[in-house]
């Protein structure tokens, strides 16, 4: 939302659903994150000779992911925004929700890695993709209504 600068009270007078712009914005972050688990899948692919199969599960998990850290990052963005600049570089150098980002998004991945990193002789990598693919879609499905929620509070004020 910081991107839309001034702009937003143009997206507020719109005649679409304060919905319909957070799914929008939404698939534009998604489609953007999902080169990183693609050519991740495909590096992992040659790398380690994984099939098929395991490569589509690998981007699979990642990006569930990304999906929930893309709806933590845009709640961040949401409670609130930089709407004042002169430019989008300096929109972006100057928001403070990006370094509040940055902690999460480490703590997550970091968090997670060094218990799979600790778990690794007990539980298989099978059990270790389902326990991380849970946490993620209980993460999509827990924060995606919150992510409206604020999303809905951001427009309904007065810019």
């Amino acid at each position: 939302f910081s991107r839309e600068g001034d702009l937003i009270r143009e997206l507020k007078a719109l005649p679409v659903d304060v919905n319909e712009i957070v799914k929008v914005k939404f698939l534009h972050i998604e489609t953007l994150s999902l080169i990183g688990p693609a050519f991740g899948a495909v590096a992992l692919s040659l790398i380690l000779g994984l099939s098929f199969l395991e490569a589509l599960v690998v981007f699979v998990v990642g990006a569930l992911t990304l999906t929930f850290l893309n709806i933590l990052q845009m709640i961040i963005d949401s409670i609130k925004p930089i709407l004042e600049w002169e430019n989008p570089q300096r929109a972006m150098k100057q928001n403070v929700n990006v370094a509040l980002s940055i902690p999460v998004v480490f703590g997550y991945v970091g968090g997670l890695g060094y218990l799979a990193f600790l778990l690794k002789d007990t539980i298989s990598g099978t059990v270790m993709t389902i326990i991380l693919t849970a946490i993620a879609l209980v993460g999509i499905v827990v924060t995606w209504p919150i992510l409206i929620k604020r999303a809905n509070r951001l427009f309904a004020r007065d810019l």
